[in-house]
């Protein structure tokens, strides 16, 4: 079968060629591993418009009112020539912008029937204020360990160490060389059996946590409609959860510390009971708190949003703050 100039797929991989010669640059660091991603991404994506204006003019651009029908036989099959440098530099930005909330081996370890995770990026937060002043006595338990993942069934709390382990810590057991986890022997099981097969036994709640903003060293992801052990002020999160789908939280922490919660209604009325139900437990909790004036002026800072059905609700505030809250929600 012949094929006339506009129709030949070698001259489409010529295209191709010319648009994406300036990435040539970079394959000895692709190969060496010195490759600046966010470069090729650039490189990539400033050949998209001649990759388009190519492919519309050589096989559409005759078809305007013509229905899929005008397009030329070749068009369907040179296609992915001139679409992958587009999906290369999706993949390029992704990667380098978009760094998953947890890794894969730990995400395979979430037992099945998981309704809350929470991580904590010890790495990160050690050298902060937050840490030093508040959380380091309760964390200082794992040790040396890197990352903590916590999972609650419901039922069971399984939390998963990473680090580098010579051996298993104490009262925990060793998945891998840098996975421990520890809780109830059944929740350890479990954690194993899931890990061992390659796949995360919540992949909804996994889901929810590759949304949480990057960045962010302490995050909870939780589905709604549920209902924790909680008592005393902590209780009142039960309230927050029975009138979600799920809902995100994160903190941000340096110098500052930058909360944020992100609920999911099923409904818009849900979201708006939700976000009264928001303010009312933070009128209560400020008229409860006069006597700390930081952390009552805190409490009134809160910034809520109700959009559809999402009710976003953020803070910020400072260390000594933080670690106010954090007593006087879980005593």
């Amino acid at each position: 079968m012949s094929h006339t100039p506009h129709d030949n797929p070698r001259t489409d991989v010529a295209v191709v060629g010319r648009a994406i010669l300036p990435a040539a640059a970079f394959s000895s660091g692709f190969w060496t591993g010195h490759t600046r991603w966010p470069d090729v991404a650039r490189t990539l994506v400033s050949a998209a418009p001649t990759l388009l204006s190519a492919f519309w003019q050589r096989h559409c651009s005759h078809v305007f009112g013509m229905g899929f029908r005008g397009c030329r036989a070749g068009t369907f099959r040179t296609a992915p020539a001139l679409l992958l440098p587009l999906l290369l530099a999706a993949m390029a930005i992704s990667c380098h912008h978009a760094p998953p909330a947890i890794d894969r081996e730990l995400a395979c370890s979430v037992p099945p029937g998981t309704v809350v995770l929470a991580f904590v990026n010890l790495d990160q937060l050690r050298p902060t204020p937050l840490y030093n002043n508040s959380l380091g006595p309760a964390l200082a338990i794992f040790g040396e360990a890197s990352q903590l993942l916590i999972a609650y069934t419901g039922k069971d709390v399984v939390v998963l160490a990473r680090g580098n382990f010579p051996a298993a810590p104490a009262g925990a057991t060793l998945i891998s060389p840098r996975l421990a986890v520890t809780g109830s022997p059944d929740a350890v099981r479990a954690a194993i059996a899931q890990h061992q097969t390659g796949t995360p036994g919540s992949p909804r709640l996994v889901e929810l946590a590759a949304n949480v903003p990057a960045g962010r060293q302490i995050w909870l992801v939780a589905q709604g409609g549920i209902t924790l052990p909680l008592t005393g002020n902590a209780a009142n999160l039960n309230r927050i959860l029975r009138l979600t789908d799920s809902i995100s939280l994160s903190a941000q922490v340096d110098s500052a510390v930058r909360l944020e919660a992100i609920a999911a209604c099923s409904t818009p009325d849900a979201a708006r009971q939700l976000e009264e139900s928001m303010r009312a437990i933070l009128t209560l909790a400020g008229a409860a708190t006069r006597r700390q004036p930081d952390l009552s002026q805190a409490l009134q800072a809160v910034e809520i949003r109700r959009e559809d059905r999402t009710v976003r609700a953020s803070l910020s505030t400072s260390p000594e703050t933080a670690g106010q809250f954090l007593c006087a929600l879980i005593p």
